[in-house]
């Protein structure tokens, strides 16, 4: 019995999977059979639909009884079959795609907890009785035309509310809350500017101000709805507003994260995404004061022109289309969408993990660099498809024009980074960081047909926070982390470990304390949080985010007190060849795994996506591109030494050393038993 194996799909000049109303989407789709397969039919589906679906019963074993689904996008071409049942003979299958994107009210691609609105592509390979049908499915993003030029306008809104004196008796005088924005529509990667003043006329001291960038999803299930409210970024004031006193910002600059668009008006009728900014002034122990100005993310930044072109063919229509291509860069969002696993098999909607891309702005400088370093290639194909598979025999039928069925409107297309494998062990970490990425383009099974096991597991993909600070500062930072923890643990996180001494070179009197999180969303808003507190001077913070997705969960990090954390250069080409570097990788991967599980230890993090968000890092000879973070966990440190025992005695071990010794790319290894109080 043969199978289809070694499946690509390449999308014409698109590098980031992102399409426009009225784009034409073409490419080439290629696999391999080894073997011979029977099949009634081989075909590629492009799909466009939104899902809402939740579930209000406790038991886990019901399906979900709040569901709705609006479809977008449904064709289909057929490659092989359409006359009948076809041989599939060993050898290589290419065939050309073409599909115009229909010009309409298109939602935005959208992720979300309770529901998503997504594009994909399917490759079916239909096998005759008793074959196992191959099926995979290449997800991509479409984007609305939601034009920040149309709202040019500012936004501004006033409050107040009257203060009270102790135990709520009496009037203690009013607070007056007012705040603006330049205008109503931004890009990520634009800057809003805020105006705000903060009047406290009373005679109670009150709290910080703080100013929050927040979304919210609305799922629509008939007459039932429900709210995701999240929030994207939040800055504080460094004061309090005390007694008689003011604050006030004047265009206070707050650069806007790569966060998904809003949802257009009657684009889509059961997910609505849509952003407000809240200002807010703490009262103790009474209701916040609070402003709040709605906002729109577009898609076409502020300067953006739109270009009216002919269209070719299609009764030649005038349409509209946007010439952006050094003005705007497409970025995977790295906040406000979450992980989807809803599915229909009746819509068709496919199950898949997948992060859609938004537009983001590029500045002029920026967008000359990028146009001179990214030239385009394109020349769109002639002929709508064909097809030229290698095997001889099969050309005759498969050179046929393939049949178009159109079981709706138009599609778009490509693929999009995925992990691949579970993280390998720490010491191997900056060999492998070595080794060439081939997350991107792979494909995906749908998860209601073909899931490999090894994918099942997938949970969640952590990011760590690393705190670097003076030495005699650190009783201020454990009691900042203290009377913090409830901010801790509303981001979902925990505190990992103290060092007393964290020696990252160049060597200084640093201690360093490490935070990790479920995801980078969260990590990145409790930076924020200690960046703007600044419980001690100078801090260096920085971000590493796991490089796959795995199931480990941040909860079981109090089980394991003892910790070892490494932190690693990238570049082994000064100290390695390339077969030392790959024999060390091979080593590490052979010997480490299993007896680290075999002594109960626990990798919570292998990280090759370094950022730094805070603080002066030209003291550190090294970027963060070629910095490697690892973290395992120990139930003790008596198993630890066991370990460590076990593996001395290892001829392979023995290698692993002499390799360890011409790499020499270990900035620190750090190990301490965490004492939780």
């Amino acid at each position: 019995m043969g199978k289809v194996e070694d499946y690509k799909i390449s999308f014409g000049d698109k590098k980031t999977a992102t399409y426009r109303p009225g784009d034409t989407l073409f490419g080439k789709i290629t696999f391999r059979v080894s073997g011979e397969i029977s099949a009634n039919h081989v075909r590629l589906y492009c799909y466009g639909a939104a899902l809402a679906k939740w579930s209000t019963s406790s038991q886990s074993y019901k399906d979900d009884d709040h569901r709705s689904k609006e479809a977008y996008i449904q064709r289909q071409i057929t490659f092989l079959g359409a006359n009948g049942e076809v041989k599939l003979t060993e050898g290589t299958y290419s065939y050309n795609f073409r599909f115009e994107i229909p010009r309409d009210n298109l939602p935005s691609s959208f992720e979300g907890s309770l529901g998503a609105i997504r594009y994909w592509m399917k490759l079916h390979v239909n096998k005759t009785f008793p074959g196992i049908d191959f099926t995979r499915c290449i997800p991509f993003t479409v984007l609305g035309d939601l034009d920040v030029n149309d709202f040019k306008t500012g936004v501004s809104r006033t409050n107040k509310k009257v203060i009270s004196k102790a135990l709520g008796i009496g009037n203690a005088g009013e607070l007056h809350l007012s705040a603006s924005l330049d205008r109503e529509a931004y890009c990520p990667s634009e800057t809003m500017f805020i105006n705000l003043e903060a009047r406290n006329e009373s005679t109670k001291d009150l709290g910080f101000v703080r100013v929050r960038l927040v979304q919210r999803a609305w799922f629509t299930v008939g007459t039932e709805n429900d709210t995701v409210q999240t929030t994207i970024k939040s800055v504080v004031s460094t004061t309090k507003l005390m007694k008689q006193d003011k604050i006030e910002w004047s265009k206070e600059r707050f650069e806007i994260p790569v966060i998904p668009p809003s949802t257009q008006e009657r684009s889509c009728h059961i997910i609505k995404v849509s952003y407000n900014v809240e200002v807010e002034v703490e009262v103790p122990f009474g209701l916040d004061l609070q402003v709040k100005l709605p906002i729109k993310i577009g898609t076409i930044p502020l300067g953006v022109k739109k270009l009216t072109l002919k269209k070719q063919h299609d009764l030649c229509k005038n349409y509209t289309r946007i010439g952006f291509t050094q003005s705007i860069l497409y970025k995977q969002c790295q906040k406000g969408v979450k992980r989807c696993e809803k599915y229909d098999s009746d819509l068709p909607f496919h199950c898949f993990s997948y992060t859609p891309y938004t537009a983001c702005y590029l500045p002029p400088n920026a967008a000359h660099a990028y146009a001179s370093n990214n030239p385009s290639k394109a020349a769109l194909p002639t002929s709508a498809t064909s097809a030229v598979p290698s095997n001889e025999q099969n050309r005759a039928s498969a050179t046929a024009p393939p049949q178009l069925e159109l079981l709706g409107a138009a599609a778009p297309g490509d693929t999009m980074p995925y992990p691949n494998e579970l993280p390998p062990p720490y010491e191997a970490i900056d060999s492998a960081c070595q080794l060439e990425d081939t997350s991107h383009a792979q494909s995906i099974p749908c998860s209601h047909e073909e899931a490999p096991s090894s994918e099942q597991n997938l949970t969640w993909r952590g990011a760590t926070i690393g705190v670097i600070f003076s030495e005699s500062c650190l009783p201020q930072m454990r009691e900042f982390l203290k009377t913090n923890q409830k901010m801790l643990e509303a981001n979902n996180g925990k505190l990992v470990a103290v060092f007393e001494e964290f020696q990252i070179p160049p060597i200084l009197a640093t201690a360093a304390v490490f935070v990790i999180f479920h995801s980078k969303e969260h990590a990145t808003q409790w930076a924020d949080h200690l960046t703007h507190s600044n419980p001690v001077p100078d801090l260096q913070i920085f971000l590493a985010e796991n490089s796959s997705t795995f199931s480990s969960d941040v909860k079981n990090v109090a089980l394991f007190p003892y910790i070892n954390i490494a932190i690693t250069s990238k570049d082994l080409t000064k100290t390695m060849t390339e077969e030392q570097a790959n024999q060390l990788l091979d080593v590490s991967k052979k010997i480490f795994p299993s007896i680290r599980i075999q002594y109960g230890g626990k990798s919570i993090l292998v990280s090759k996506k370094v950022e730094f968000l805070s603080g002066d890092w030209a003291c550190r000879p090294y970027s963060p591109d070629n910095l490697c973070v690892s973290i395992l966990l120990w139930p003790t440190k008596d198993l630890y030494d066991a370990y460590i025992e076990e593996l001395s005695g290892l001829p392979d071990f023995k290698t692993f050393t002499e390799l360890n010794r011409i790499r020499n790319t270990t900035l620190v290894s750090a190990k301490t038993v965490f004492k939780r109080e």
